[in-house]
């Protein structure tokens, strides 16, 4: 009798250590989900996994449906894997074929764990030889600076976390571009593969920035802190190993061209067409001198070609730096001080007599709305839009301060980000409109241009 007792009290000891290994087991779940592109019959769907993971399922529905379609990912088999220095595997789902115009619900599932959530993404309508164009909205932001105190410097903390973070992500909006500087990579980051790998995860991890990433789908562009040290360029000796991570943490339909690498690309949205600026790639340490570039040959034979083949009446062009501004603190890094690239593009866009375009740029720690009278007499409007919640730039005098060309009462020197609508007025006339919210959400102001005044004029 002793011995059956002991028998079972041994196996019962032993059952319930078993159940609290499985229980204390760590979640396989890292981050996300993020949207990624969404276009009319197909959409992009991230999720960040540990290593550990063998399978990843999504299942995504109608709503009020009962059929559920199945996207399964082998994680072992993602590009990753084998990458020594990862720790996580990206996991991009693509749910191919769907209805357009249409909200989906979706789910996601890590082996036997589910992710909690249930979250939805609407495709793009086909309106295009069937109805005017439909009005929409985007986000922008740059700057999004995320205190992590025993990497970053000493004293007191350079992130401003507030309420900006749920307000950008309850803003009604179409999608959200994000114009660099979006994760700070910090000395110790960039001094490894492993060490970049490591500040995107903590970006993503983040409570506050979670929201922001399921909310509407995402695009991205990176400046110097996306890309490697402080106005870092193309002899940042890790640039393959970030370029590859910004690949696999954003959810951008291309990346650069088959035969040039890059983060540059396009994609469409009604009628507007949005160019993504790779601006450190390519860019050589030197400036105003013949063979530098801060774009390269073959980006900037692609944006003009591009450019000039685009048949949508909008033209946004977004780079992680100011394009058209040189005063001040601009003349750092700005297009204007890399003259070869500057002088074609310009004389190309003149030239050419492009209409529609706009400039979209972050970097600078404040925002403002420019409207630059170039060298051939032509004039376009650049709106710099940041910070997020990194340091603002307080200016206190010099040539910033009253600058010349920046659009009355558009100076905002403390956190913020933007807001694009693109919509038809009561006389059926297409408008920009942007509007700036700081991070209580309060509109600091709003702007708006008619689609005939974007004609160089």
């Amino acid at each position: 009798m002793r011995i059956i007792l002991f028998f079972l009290a041994t196996l019962f000891l032993f059952s319930n250590s078993i159940a609290a290994q499985k229980k204390k087991a760590p979640s396989k779940y890292i981050a996300g989900p993020m949207l990624g592109y969404v276009q009319h019959r197909e959409a992009c769907v991230w999720l960040l996994v540990d290593r550990r993971a063998e399978k990843a399922i999504i299942r995504y529905w109608k709503p009020g449906a009962k059929d559920t379609s199945t996207v399964v990912c082998i994680v072992n088999q993602q590009p990753a894997f084998f990458n020594p220095y990862r720790t996580t595997i990206s996991v991009k789902f693509i749910l191919p074929l769907l209805d357009m115009n249409t909200t989906y619900n979706y789910k996601l599932n890590i082996d036997k764990e589910t992710v909690t959530g249930v979250y939805s993404l609407t495709t793009k309508d086909l309106w295009e030889w069937r109805k005017p164009a439909p009005d929409f909205s985007f986000i922008v932001a740059s700057c999004f600076y995320l205190n992590d105190s025993i990497y970053d410097r000493p004293g007191r903390p350079y992130g401003v976390e507030s309420a900006i973070f749920d307000h950008i992500a309850e803003q009604p909006a179409d999608f959200m571009i994000w114009t660099g500087d979006n994760i700070y990579l910090r000395e110790v980051d960039y001094s490894s593969n492993s060490g970049m790998e490591y500040r995107y995860i903590h970006a993503r991890k983040h409570p506050l920035m979670k929201k922001i990433f399921y909310a509407r789908p995402n695009y991205a562009i990176w400046d110097d802190h996306d890309f490697g040290p402080n106005d870092a360029n193309r002899e940042f000796p890790l640039k393959e190993a970030s370029l590859e991570l910004f690949k696999d943490f954003w959810g951008n339909q291309t990346y650069g061209e088959a035969d040039n690498k890059g983060v540059y690309s396009k994609f469409s949205y009604a009628d507007a067409d949005f160019f993504l600026v790779d601006n450190r790639y390519y860019r050589t340490p030197e400036k105003n001198k013949l063979a530098t570039t801060q774009l390269g040959k073959e980006q900037l034979n692609w944006l003009k070609n591009n450019i000039a083949s685009s048949t949508s009446k909008f033209k946004f062009i977004i780079a992680g730096g100011q394009m058209l501004d040189t005063i001040g603190m601009a003349k750092k890094e700005c297009l204007g001080m890399y003259e070869n690239d500057y002088n074609e593009f310009i004389n190309f866009i003149s030239e050419k007599n492009i209409k529609g375009l706009v400039f979209i740029s972050g970097d600078r720690h404040l925002t403002e709305l420019l409207k630059i009278k170039t060298f051939t007499g032509k004039s376009f409007y650049e709106f710099t839009c940041s910070p997020v919640s990194s340091g603002a730039y307080n200016i206190k005098g010099g040539p910033e301060l009253n600058k010349p060309g920046r659009i009355e009462n558009t100076l905002v020197s403390d956190q913020n980000y933007g807001k694009i609508s693109v919509y038809s007025n009561a006389d059926k006339k297409r408008v920009v409109k942007i509007e700036v919210f700081d991070k209580e959400n309060a509109k600091r102001w709003t702007y708006e241009i008619l689609e005939s005044q974007l004609n160089g004029e």
